[in-house]
């Protein structure tokens, strides 16, 4: 006996040759659309939780070390440079290099591992 739409309760219109059974895909399969507000909302949580963060964690630190009306406190104990002064020390730009070849690899690549 050959087993049609009709006799299954399912409609005409139903995909050909269509499985029967348990579904393949584990249940709850839901449109790209839905999958992606989904993370949106998550994202959008997130950045405003770490917004907040930075803007308390920056004024917090502004008003802790503004500008008093006495003298600079750390004028004896720290040697600043004078204009014009060209800073000495350094490892010649090795950090600058090692970042800049670091960034320059990531973007080639895509940033995505190639296996």
């Amino acid at each position: 006996m050959l087993l049609t739409g009709d006799c299954l309760g399912m409609s005409r219109h139903s995909v050909p040759g269509a499985t029967f059974g348990p579904p393949l895909h584990g249940g709850d399969v839901r449109a790209p659309a839905a999958v992606f507000e989904s993370i949106f909302e998550v994202f959008l949580v997130l950045g405003t939780l770490v917004g907040v963060v930075v803007v308390v964690y920056t004024l917090y630190y502004a008003v802790k070390y503004r500008a008093t009306d006495g003298g600079d406190p750390y004028a004896d104990s720290v040697a600043r440079p004078e204009l014009g002064e060209l800073p000495t020390g350094g490892t010649g730009g090795r950090k600058v290099f090692l970042s800049l070849g670091i960034s320059a690899v990531i973007e080639i690549q895509g940033g995505y591992p190639r296996l």
